[in-house]
């Protein structure tokens, strides 16, 4: 029988159930924190050798909560995920993704000096894609 590496959801459950188990033996602990301006955002920084233990509690029945409170939290990155997905999906159907990348091999193979090129050309467009509409987590489409 061939090793089959185990599926992505047993992996996070398992990680989930170890991280769990743990809130029973190591101690809790935190830093201060302090609010702070840069170029006009606030930020919570940690104020140094602040760090102080504080009363533990351990997890049981929350690792079953834990999923769902994870994906409460992160529903506007989900939605916005699944979005951008479905219009990739759309716009890959048509062939344009395909095509555009064509056209740069093609160019590469023309001008064999622009091969050690191709790589920093694919990454300097998503780039752009990045700065210009904001396009960060929407790249695991193409991953």
């Amino acid at each position: 029988m061939k090793n089959k590496f185990p599926h992505s959801i047993t992996i996070i459950s398992i990680i989930l159930f170890v991280f769990t188990l743990l809130t029973w033996f190591i101690p809790a602990g935190e830093f201060d924190r302090e609010s702070i301006k840069i170029n006009g955002i606030e930020k919570q920084v940690i104020i140094q050798d602040s760090y102080k233990q504080i009363e533990s509690v351990p997890q049981s029945y929350q690792i079953f909560l834990a999923p769902i409170k994870g994906f409460t939290s992160a529903a506007d990155i989900i939605a916005f995920i699944l979005l951008v997905g479905g219009a990739f999906s759309i716009i890959n159907k048509t062939g344009a993704i395909n095509s555009g990348l064509m056209q740069i091999i093609k160019l590469v193979e023309k001008k064999n000096s622009l091969r050690s090129f191709v790589i920093p050309l694919i990454m300097f467009l998503f780039s752009v894609a990045g700065a210009t509409f904001g396009m960060a987590e929407e790249v695991l489409v193409f991953i």
